[in-house]
């Protein structure tokens, strides 16, 4: 009965202020197949039952469906959003010999690990390899080589789920709501752009 607004991931029963998951990975997949000519994208997810996730590997595996690029699960890595996850989505994906054009990541600190595990073992990005973010991060923009990601308006975000909360409180009555937040493709070196 208390009123409030979810962040993000959306909990049943709150009003939700958030950003549209599929869409905005379907976009990232889709620069990379249309504008990068990429045959093989291996997906580094987050927790394998978070909302969030779930709605960036649908995008991820609907995009390559759409282009006609096997889907194959082993090239898809669920863990967390933790930057250590990147480095053991590199051990797993290069012992399976499953190294691709992309890896597409769930946030921009698995990126960046997994550039750094990737360089260390003589591998260039963006020469070799491709790899994209998620959240622009304020170190994705001076990482080396820069982070292509997906930025997020953090400020209109809160100032949405603001308004929501006000709403909720205003008028109890009425049906729980989403709004999204727009989010922007932002390119940069690690894919080429």
């Amino acid at each position: 009965g208390v009123p409030a607004v979810s962040l993000l991931e959306k909990i049943p029963g709150l009003y939700h202020a958030g950003l549209d998951n599929y869409a905005t990975m379907e976009q990232m997949v889709e620069h990379l197949i249309v504008a990068h000519s990429c045959k093989t994208l291996n997906y580094v997810g987050g927790p394998a039952d978070s909302q969030e996730n779930l709605l960036r590997r649908q995008a991820y595996e609907d995009v390559l469906q759409r282009y006609g690029i096997p889907l194959e699960n082993d090239r898809i890595w669920n863990e967390s959003y933790e930057v250590e996850s990147g480095v053991r989505a590199f051990i797993h994906f290069q012992e399976k010999h499953l190294l691709p054009d992309a890896f597409v990541c769930a946030n921009d600190f698995v990126a960046m690990d997994l550039v750094k595990a990737l360089n260390e073992l003589g591998y260039s990005v963006p020469d070799d390899i491709w790899v994209c973010g998620f959240d622009d991060s304020q170190e994705a923009s001076y990482f080396a080589p820069p982070l292509t990601s997906i930025h997020i308006h953090g400020q209109i975000m809160g100032y949405t789920a603001a308004n929501l909360l006000m709403t909720r409180i205003e008028e109890p009555s009425l049906n729980y709501r989403t709004v999204y937040t727009e989010t922007n493709l932002i390119l940069r070196e690690s894919t080429g752009d």
